[in-house]
């Protein structure tokens, strides 16, 4: 897909979702972050709403190549949550012919329930939540565009306008 045309999260939407396996809560959010410092300041919000929280896992995709990629198990056994939620947004399908998703952080909540899920458990876990908070964004189209600055004669700015 060209990158001129991506897709990003409606500006001021946080969507959100919760699931519950085996009394562990997985609560999941996104936020529209055109940067890492964005990234950074969603998390630490997140962190401050969440302190009892036994993980805040992650992912994050910025810039509409998507050329900065980053994910964090916060803890949990290596592979088993970041990993998962970066594939969830890597992965989407917004619909087909259309963009990919980008300027987006993705970040599940985990309360843990008493109960082991074991490996295969938490990449499932971690992968469902990470869908489920993305089926109920509302994203819109971007188009990367390039701004021109022109100094020419006056006369020669109305054949310029229509080309």
């Amino acid at each position: 897909m060209s990158t001129s045309h991506y897709v990003v999260l409606r500006a001021g939407t946080r969507p959100s979702s919760e699931t519950e396996i085996k009394r562990s809560r997985f609560l999941g959010y996104a936020a529209r972050t055109p940067s890492e410092d964005d990234a950074r300041d969603f998390l630490a919000e997140l962190r401050r709403e969440h302190r009892e929280a036994r993980h805040i896992c992650h992912a994050f995709v910025i810039e509409p190549d998507r050329s900065i990629q980053r994910s964090s198990d916060d803890a949990e056994p290596a592979g088993t949550a970041g990993v998962p939620i970066l594939k969830a947004i890597t992965a989407r399908q917004t619909a087909p012919g259309r963009a990919e998703l980008s300027d987006i952080t993705v970040a599940v909540v985990r309360y843990f329930g008493g109960i082991k899920l074991g490996v295969g458990g938490l990449v499932q876990a971690y992968s469902n939540a990470a869908a489920s908070v993305l089926d109920v964004a509302d994203v819109i189209d971007r188009q990367r565009m390039r701004l021109i600055e022109l100094a020419l004669p006056i006369g020669e700015a109305a054949r310029t306008e229509t080309r």
